[in-house]
């Protein structure tokens, strides 16, 4: 959908509530992930209203048409009004949540340019109707996501090692932002490594050829290898500290 826009500054766009907060007791100050802007903070004034037109819209993982208007001096958009598109929150499943959270958290870290707002946009939105539809493992779903998002925004991660380009890796080494397989790996620096459990490796490798082969299952050492890789990945690109809270109850 092709926004509109007018020498008025009013725009219509499609957009993901990422997260929302209460502003000056009957507002709300929500960060949205739009197709034509990438992310965006819109101010939906008497949003906390018990009246408000805008009840039930606002919500976390929402996905909505906006109609918005913004001053030439302002970078907060306001909401003129908001029509609901897609629910793609998933209450009854507590793992599913968790993964749509840590998307968000994961995107909300990311700087990313003007120029990624649909591709990350339709990522984002694609990746929350398969979550809930799939018949995959949906941790893997979530790697996959992660690493699409590294590859748009040019910062690809190379499951191979780094010195020989064996694919058979066995370590992750933060200081060069690099895998290592065991020939290349100097074992007087084991203890700066980061061994990676052979299991990680096969989902790594495997997740853009899922098969549906118990989606239910994701071992803890899966979960906290990519979780600290994925990490100390974009801290080291950025230059700043990264957390995913949401997978810290995975």
């Amino acid at each position: 959908m092709k926004s509109k826009q007018s020498k008025t500054n009013y725009h219509q766009t499609e957009g993901i509530v990422l997260r929302r907060q209460v502003y000056k007791e009957t507002s709300l100050l929500c960060h949205c992930l739009t197709r034509d802007y990438g992310i965006i903070t819109i101010i939906a004034t008497g949003a906390v209203k018990e009246q408000s037109q805008f009840t039930g819209l606002l919500e976390p993982f929402n996905q909505l048409s906006l109609d918005l208007y913004k001053t030439a001096r302002s970078e907060i958009f306001n909401l003129k009004s908001a029509g609901l598109i897609k629910i793609h929150s998933e209450k009854s499943n507590y793992k599913t949540t968790l993964l749509m959270s840590a998307a968000v958290e994961l995107f909300l870290q990311i700087d990313f340019t003007d120029g990624d707002s649909e591709d990350t946009y339709l990522l984002l939105k694609n990746y929350f109707v398969f979550l809930k539809d799939s018949p995959y493992n949906q941790f893997l779903l979530f790697i996959r996501l992660a690493l699409r998002t590294l590859q748009y925004i040019g910062i690809p991660l190379e499951l191979c090692c780094h010195k020989c380009g064996n694919s058979e890796v066995i370590y992750f080494a933060p200081q060069e932002d690099a895998f290592l397989c065991e020939n290349c790996t100097d074992r007087r620096m084991s203890d700066f490594l980061l061994s990676i459990d052979r299991d990680a490796v096969a989902s790594l490798r495997n997740v853009y050829n899922l098969k549906n082969e118990d989606p239910d299952h994701t071992s803890e050492a899966i979960v906290l290898d990519f979780k600290k890789i994925l990490l100390t990945h974009l801290e080291n690109h950025f230059n700043k500290r990264f957390y995913l809270k949401s997978l810290e109850d995975y």
